[in-house]
Order: structure tokens, then C-alpha cells, then sequence
């Protein structure tokens, strides 16, 4: 998909699927989940990538506050 997914959307996708809803789609429907879907894949390669970087951002702005 050439377009930005919004995390909402790719979110939503995953839990349509988790719950077996995918089942009850047409064929537009479910192409346009399956780019939901592929989406969702790309971010959590992008989260994987970037783990430690995060990891370290959240723990410095967590030191921030206190």
C-alpha cells in the first residue's frame, strides 16, 4: 500500500482478524484488510529494528519526569 496506514487502522485490521471476522468479508473488503495487515507487519519489523533505540528514548524521558 502506497499510503500511510494509521496505527488505528492497522490495529483494527489485527483485531478483525484475531477475532475471525476476516471470514465474513468480500474480496474488496478482505484486500483492503490484507493491506491493514501488511502494514501492521511493516511496523512491527520497524519496532523490532528500532527496540533498543525506543527502549532507551522511553527510559530517558521516564528519568525526565522524576
Amino acid at each position: 500500500m502506497a499510503n500511510k496506514v494509521s496505527l488505528a487502522s492497522q490495529i483494527a485490521a489485527v483485531s478483525m482478524f484475531v477475532r475471525g471476522e476476516h471470514v465474513r468479508l468480500n474480496k474488496g473488503q478482505r484486500e483492503f484488510m490484507l493491506a491493514h495487515m501488511a502494514a501492521a507487519l511493516e511496523t512491527l519489523k520497524w519496532l523490532s529494528r528500532n527496540e533498543t533505540i525506543i527502549r532507551d528514548f522511553v527510559s530517558a524521558k521516564q528519568g525526565e519526569r522524576q
